[in-house]
């Protein structure tokens, strides 16, 4: 008799156990459905933003190629400029107005 009494003992301390780790993982299920609708919603969310940037992207590309453009001239741009006050500088203006026009 105290022998089945142990073994029902054992047997009912290990349902609990086992009744416990399944209340845990009901837990950790409802938790993880949680993360997934916020995930989801965050999904809407970002491709709503992507969506409305995209025609904005075409505009900032444009842009950045004019910069370039720019950027490419800037050297050019100083020497000419350099150039045009140490050789031209002493002419009267009519003259280096019309050398100005000359080169544009």
């Amino acid at each position: 008799m105290r022998v089945k009494q142990e073994e029902l003992k054992s047997i009912v301390e290990h349902y609990e156990s086992l009744i416990a780790r399944l209340e845990d993982e009901k837990r950790r299920i409802k938790e993880l459905e949680e993360e997934i609708r916020e995930c989801k919603l965050k999904l809407v969310k970002a491709n709503i933003i992507i969506k409305s940037l995209g025609g904005v992207m075409g505009e900032w590309q444009l842009l950045l190629e004019k910069q370039k453009k720019k950027i490419s001239n800037l050297v050019c741009d100083t020497f000419i400029g350099a150039a045009f006050m140490t050789h031209l500088a002493p002419y009267p203006k009519p003259y280096r107005d019309f050398c100005v026009q000359k080169w544009l």
